[in-house]
């Protein structure tokens, strides 16, 4: 049966398939070979004691089989107003074009509200794009943005 529940960083971290976020990154990440994929969890901790991490997951019967991870914060150029921002979005590949990635997305959206955020903006790599997943949501494109790996510093 699937299933989409809000859940702590912790059981996510404990209940995640062990190779769910190397696989995740090496399919969407430009830096594969370049730096090494190492999430710094003390920090996700830290977001979630404050309030300011919002980690979803959809699970069949009881795995999960895929999570959208939104950071939340004062939006600073709209006083007053809460900004969600994905961290990260994925569903594992045995589950796509199953329309369960919408429906994690309508619950994360649904939630979001009930928390009073005002404004979701949600970000994907090129490598791997969702856009007509976002826009059927009704999400509109609102900037484009480039990276560039400069070293270690």
């Amino acid at each position: 049966m699937i299933t989409y529940q809000v859940d702590s960083v912790e059981d996510v971290l404990n209940d995640l398939p062990k190779d769910t976020f190397s696989n995740h990154y090496e399919e969407v990440d430009y830096n594969t070979g370049v730096m090494e994929l190492d999430p710094d969890f003390e920090y996700y901790y830290l977001l979630e004691e404050k309030g300011m991490i919002h980690p979803v997951t959809v699970r069949d019967d009881g795995k999960i089989v895929g999570y959208c991870v939104s950071f939340l914060c004062p939006h600073p150029h709209h006083k007053g107003k809460v900004l969600a921002s994905n961290d990260i979005f994925y569903i594992h590949p045995d589950y796509r074009r199953t329309g369960i990635a919408a429906e994690l997305l309508a619950f994360v959206e649904k939630d979001l509200i009930e928390l009073g955020v005002s404004i979701i903006s949600i970000a994907m790599k090129d490598k791997k794009p969702f856009k007509n997943l976002i826009e059927s949501a009704g999400f509109g494109l609102e900037e484009i943005r480039y990276c560039k790996y400069i070293g270690n510093n």
